[in-house]
């Protein structure tokens, strides 16, 4: 039996929405499958202006979701001080200007303010959801909204290159902004700053150096199994004594078994298990 079961480290170019890239791989199953019929999404949304690590999850993977939306991100990004746009990069109208561009000593100080992490707005034109709809949508329809600020993890800023320009990589935890970053660094300084390029560097065990552009992809050869991928999880075979319960989630009392663990059962993978209070069973099915 054919096994498209895993994930593609795509590399998503500018301009394209991430929606685009799961379409494509769509259509790519269906011309080499044709009678085979899986889901196919992403781990996290890229900006149409933005580009990098955009990785596809294929069939029993897409169950991962959640495993892999906690992951750490990493971003490289150029900013320009002296304006502002609605959306916070590029693609926007300015609606703000000032003439203030600070100094090097001054952005390192403010980088260094943040600390470990701070209640971060998100971008009216982002993904978050209001009462089921897309602040995007909301935004370019006109509607007034506010988004709630939501406390953000920073692993570490690392500036790069600073002129009127300023050159970044951030390392951080699910859910940070880089846009709203950039104008939260510039009030700081008393500035206004936006975006002019953004590049995801990695997602996760996902890199840009193991990333291929879409027209490049194999799904024969850049696919990469599930078991592959949570590497960082210890392995626990479960012995035959316990299988069938297991097999038929139900909670077994197994000894020495790791909290979470990648779960073989007869030393076949069948899933992401768990040791609650000394019970074990199958949190994630992905065999």
């Amino acid at each position: 039996m054919i096994n498209i079961n895993g994930i593609i480290n795509v590399y998503k170019e500018k301009d394209i929405t991430s929606s685009l890239v799961v379409s494509i791989i769509k259509r790519k199953l269906k011309e080499s499958f044709p009678n085979i019929n899986v889901k196919v999404g992403h781990f996290g949304t890229l900006d149409p202006a933005a580009k990098g690590v955009l990785p596809i999850a294929i069939g029993k993977a897409t169950k991962l979701f959640d495993y892999f939306i906690d992951k750490d991100k990493k971003y490289k990004v150029s900013a320009e001080f002296g304006y502002e746009t609605d959306t916070l990069d590029a693609t926007g109208k300015i609606i703000k200007k000032c003439s203030n561009i600070p100094k090097e000593s001054q952005i390192l100080d403010a980088i260094e303010s943040f600390g470990s992490g701070y209640n971060q707005i998100p971008p009216n034109i982002s993904a978050k959801s209001i009462n089921g709809k897309r602040a995007y949508d909301l935004a370019r329809q006109g509607i007034d909204f506010c988004l709630e600020p939501q406390f953000v993890r920073i692993n570490s800023i690392k500036l790069l290159k600073f002129d009127k320009n300023l050159d970044l990589i951030i390392s951080c935890g699910k859910g940070f902004y880089v846009r709203s970053f950039v104008k939260d660094l510039a009030i700081k300084v008393n500035s206004l700053a936006t975006v002019i390029e953004l590049e995801r560097i990695q997602s996760g065990p996902f890199n840009v150096e193991n990333s291929k552009k879409i027209d490049d992809i194999s799904l024969k050869d850049d696919l990469i199994a599930i078991e592959d991928v949570l590497f960082d999880l210890p392995v626990f075979n479960i012995e035959s004594k316990y299988a069938k319960k297991v097999l038929n989630g139900i909670k077994c009392k197994i000894p020495n078994a790791p909290k979470i663990f990648k779960a073989y059962v007869e030393g076949y993978f069948v899933g992401i298990g768990q040791n609650v209070e000394d019970f074990v069973n199958i949190k994630t099915w992905l065999s």
